[in-house]
């Protein structure tokens, strides 16, 4: 009760909110985000204040007209697994922390702009290693589990530095669908016991959208449809924009007269 007293209700909404950025940020579903922020408020003494979130919007108020309402609009999203294990921590065990107001604020800044362990190259080779087991798990062989190693790697290297250009998670994948399935049939041109199929379904499984239509499923089951309906969308339009890429690198193939 100690910690509640020292904080103010606008205090408790705004760390609330940034508690709720920190899981909506990292992919949480937004019925987690929802209740998170509920309980967090109410441990603090404000049962009164209710909250509504989608993929990308989080607004925080009462039915009062005297009370301030706190919105905040969410633009980029990615999935991070040990930050929404951070901020649900935060959000439950708040008063053991014994954190103040300030001090709290000063975390989840910390915790939101701390650099990620990995730097780009790990990350394309752990995405290569990633595809290369997919295509032997899909029937390939060894020359398809070089090859999606090789792509998978390049696509993944090759889309985060042009992503400092282009934002937006389509352009990315669409790119990314474009980019694996080139190297692939110049990567099967030049080896010929390897196989474009599996090669390229391998090296495309990293970008494909199962956490998503998975966060999907999981808000409508919590009755939250709108967000459901938000992230299954989502889930659709990026196994398209793979699809689109896909498509586009074998109409440049057979536009430049060479054998598919």
């Amino acid at each position: 009760m100690e910690q509640q007293n020292q904080m103010t209700r606008s205090e408790v909404m705004d760390l609330a909110m940034s508690i709720g950025q920190m899981f909506l940020k990292s992919g949480s579903e937004t019925s987690r985000v929802e209740e998170a922020i509920t309980r967090f408020c109410a441990n603090h003494g404000y049962k009164d204040i209710n909250v509504f979130a989608t993929p990308t919007i989080i607004i925080i108020g009462d039915e009062s007209t005297s009370n301030s309402n706190i919105v905040s609009r969410i633009r980029s999203r990615n999935t991070n697994s040990g930050m929404i294990i951070k901020a649900a921590d935060l959000s439950y065990n708040f008063d053991r922390w014994n954190l103040d107001y300030s001090q709290g604020k000063a975390w989840i800044k910390k915790a939101m702009t701390e650099k990620q362990p990995y730097n780009d190259v790990v990350v394309a080779l752990a995405a290569g290693l990633g595809s290369a087991v997919f295509s032997v798990m899909l029937g390939g062989n060894l020359h398809d589990f070089g090859g999606a190693f090789l792509i998978g790697s390049l696509a993944r290297f090759t889309t985060k530095e042009l992503n400092r250009y282009l934002e937006g998670v389509f352009w990315e994948v669409g790119l990314a669908g474009f980019l694996i399935c080139l190297l692939s049939l110049v990567y099967c041109d030049i080896d010929h016991l390897a196989t474009m199929e599996r090669t390229i379904v391998g090296a495309i499984m990293p970008y494909l959208p199962g956490v998503a239509f998975t966060t999907g499923i999981r808000d409508y089951i919590a009755g939250e449809l709108i967000a459901g309906n938000a992230r299954i969308a989502e889930a659709i339009l990026l196994a398209a924009s793979i699809a689109v890429g896909i498509v586009f690198a074998l109409r440049v193939w057979v536009w430049m007269g060479w054998p598919v």
